[in-house]
């Protein structure tokens, strides 16, 4: 009689993580890993007898039926059936680990395993089948992001027998705890031991891409990413990520040139187009203030085809024109700001007034000429202290006659400090000098920064990562900046990177529109004037 035909192992599924810029990951169905074994089995044919109402032959010929018909629910039934009847029969147990597997009953099928090697302990067959148990039962904690550690099972897995699969499991699940470096090692070496099997070479791309994002070192993260693109150009967390880093070195060019390619390719994901625009932005900003404005404007209108009735694009367009065509740079601001969804132009937080002492004028306020337009500063504000007078001090062409330089700056909020510069040097009134202007922002709940800019040099009481309370004092008032005219405090709340409205608490309206006697909150208006009443 034929001996029955050796079992063929179906594939198993399971996930891998896509890495993006701006805001964590995501997960995506990993395709099913092209992993075949055929099941060495010693079967021998019994023959049926007076205690037996089938022969051996004729279950095995069931249960290559009902697998090839990939009926795995009935296959189990017929394998525990033919069990009892032929207890000796190895390839009966084997049959059942595979359909335990397919039928997704991984708890019953790592159990019964168990018990299959512990009878036949020398059977490769039964440790390669129960392997695969162990994999999908691996891969299924990590499908349904269950808060069991997956990595004993795939390691189990892969004790019982090293194949693409076991080894494969084993490499995410080192990756899903963070033991990158690991990972990567499995990757490199399936990725060489397995090379028809396309997902080590992804996941070694998203190890590499993770590795990155968490080094210190910009030139190591910078490596890593440069690898993970060498390693596969086409693979789409490896050509944003790599454009990432070209932007972040000013090779602006070379970037958008990958942004758009990865538009093309993937136009489901956003932040290809959204990293183009900084690429564009950032690129013309730079140009514009090297005076290379016709070169700017060219580029802008260039990234307007790519990124149509995109604020961003047009409130660079508007800087062109900035000190340039008063009237040209006020209509495009103002066009960007309409592009503008109203709710993300309103602050979710107040914010308490950050000078405290004597009258404080608003010199410039909410979208108004001379500089406070757009959606890059069109809602903050200039702060300066007067006399009784609304004199801003002695005389105007020295910084040191004006009362606000040299004030106390506080935060207007709790939050975290995450930029401190203030290496500049404080200019004279009306002299300005294209140095960088000293700053400090500090982040909040809701997402959103406040700016305190023209810090006096020097002056910064905080460092990054410092937490600080509101009414803290961080730094003083000075005239840093190329864009300073004279000492004030420039004051704005980003969120989204658009400057947003906001309502200020901690002062009184001593003079404008709608006096008032309580700690707001409101906003003021150009040459209102406030004393503090924060305690």
């Amino acid at each position: 009689m034929a001996r029955p035909t050796p079992v063929e192992h179906t594939v198993i599924s399971g996930t891998t993580a896509n890495a993006h810029p701006r805001g964590g990951y995501r997960t995506a169905p990993l395709a099913r890993a092209a992993v075949a074994s055929m099941l060495a089995c010693t079967l021998a044919f019994l023959p049926s007898s007076a205690g037996f109402a089938e022969s051996a032959d004729s279950y095995y010929a069931q249960l290559k039926k009902q697998t090839d018909a990939k009926d795995f629910k009935s296959a189990l039934d017929t394998s525990l059936r033919a069990m009892k009847e032929y207890p000796a029969q190895e390839g009966f147990h084997i049959y059942a680990i595979w359909s335990y597997r397919e039928t997704g009953d991984l708890t019953a099928g790592i159990e019964f395993g168990k018990r299959a090697l512990s009878k036949f302990p020398d059977s490769k067959a039964v440790r390669e089948n129960l392997s695969y148990v162990y994999a999908r039962e691996a891969a299924r904690i990590c499908d349904e992001k269950l808060a069991a550690d997956p990595l004993p099972v795939a390691q189990e897995g892969l004790r019982l027998h090293r194949n693409g699969t076991t080894l494969l499991w084993y490499g995410i699940c080192l990756r899903r705890n963070g033991r990158l470096e690991e990972a990567r090692d499995v990757f490199t070496e399936g990725k060489s031991a397995y090379p028809d099997i396309p997902y080590y070479r992804l996941n070694l791309v998203h190890t590499l891409v993770e590795m990155a994002q968490q080094e210190k070192d910009p030139a190591k993260s910078d490596g890593l990413i440069l690898k993970a693109y060498r390693e596969d150009p086409e693979n789409e967390g490896a050509l944003i990520w790599y454009g990432i880093s070209l932007r972040r070195h000013k090779r602006f060019d070379e970037a958008i040139v990958l942004f758009v390619q990865g538009m093309k390719r993937f136009p489901g994901n956003r932040y290809f187009g959204e990293n183009a625009r900084w690429a564009y932005t950032e690129w013309t900003s730079k140009l514009t203030d090297a005076g290379d404005v016709d070169r700017a404007r060219k580029l802008l209108e260039e990234a307007g085809k790519l990124l149509p009735n995109d604020p961003f694009i047009i409130s660079s367009l508007a800087y062109t024109w900035f000190r340039r065509d008063q009237a040209r740079w006020e209509q495009l601001c103002r066009e960007a700001v309409s592009l503008v969804p109203p709710e993300r132009l309103k602050a979710l937080n107040s914010y308490q007034v950050p000078l405290q002492s004597g009258r404080i004028m608003i010199h410039q306020g909410n979208m108004e000429p001379v500089t406070h337009m757009g959606i890059g500063a069109g809602y903050g504000f200039d702060l300066v202290r007067v006399d009784e007078d609304n004199r801003y001090g002695a005389g105007w062409h020295k910084k040191e006659d004006h009362l606000v330089f040299g004030e106390q700056v506080h935060a207007a909020l709790d939050g975290k400090v995450v930029e401190v510069y203030d290496a500049s040097p404080d200019t004279e009134p009306d002299k300005n000098q294209p140095y960088d202007v000293n700053y400090i922002r500090i982040e909040h709940d809701g997402g959103e920064s406040s700016y305190y800019m023209h810090l006096k040099r020097g002056s910064a009481v905080v460092a990054v990562g410092t937490p600080v309370k509101k009414g803290q004092m961080i730094a003083r008032v000075g005239s840093s900046g190329r864009f300073a005219d004279f000492p004030h405090l420039h004051f704005q709340v980003m969120r989204d990177n658009i400057c947003v409205e906001i309502k200020f608490t901690g002062a009184a309206l001593v003079s404008g529109d709608a006096g008032s006697s309580r700690p707001g909150p409101f906003t003021p208006k150009k040459r209102d004037i406030m004393k503090s009443v924060w305690k």
